[in-house]
């Protein structure tokens, strides 16, 4: 025979289980938006848009879901807290990524100031086996700031192809 005390345990056990799934779940469906105790403060301004929308849609989610609590942990306003501007709560494996991202960058515009043809067509190659569009974009985006021309890269590809 089960008593209170086994049922009240039971049915909490139920509680936390749900709400784990469904934190996941947010966090699978809404990526990188992440209102929970897990998620890090980036600035909005650092996040490409399709990741701006991915938050915006988990607001609007959130909002109509009722949860205000998280909805005000997820972006916060400019304010006492926070004079710089909006910060994004967001996943930190989403940090991380963009932290590697302008690293990988970093090194390859590195390359191209400081290096040979060589070293900058692995650099490049390396950047493109990644297979991260966001940062083939910002290999596009750092090409053009460099004022690399089609004919360059052709250079830059043709010194793989010598190499190898």
């Amino acid at each position: 025979m089960m008593t209170n005390q086994t049922d009240e345990k039971t049915l909490e056990y139920q509680r936390k289980t749900e709400a784990l799934y469904a934190a996941d779940n947010f966090k699978k469906r809404f990526y990188p938006a992440d209102p929970f105790d897990t998620g890090v403060l980036v600035a909005a301004e650092l996040l490409p848009i399709d990741d701006l929308v991915a938050v915006m849609q988990a607001v609007e989610a959130l909002d109509s879901d009722g949860n205000a609590t998280f909805l005000n942990t997820l972006i916060l306003h400019r304010g006492e807290k926070h004079p710089s501007g909006l910060m994004i709560r967001v996943n930190p494996l989403w940090l991380n990524c963009f932290r590697t991202r302008k690293r990988e960058i970093y090194e390859y515009v590195e390359c191209y100031l400081f290096e040979d043809a060589a070293a900058v067509a692995q650099q490049r190659k390396k950047i493109i086996d990644l297979g991260d569009s966001q940062l083939c974009e910002d290999l596009i985006e750092a090409e053009e700031a460099l004022c690399i021309k089609p004919g360059d890269i052709e250079l830059i590809v043709d010194s793989i192809a010598i190499e190898s």
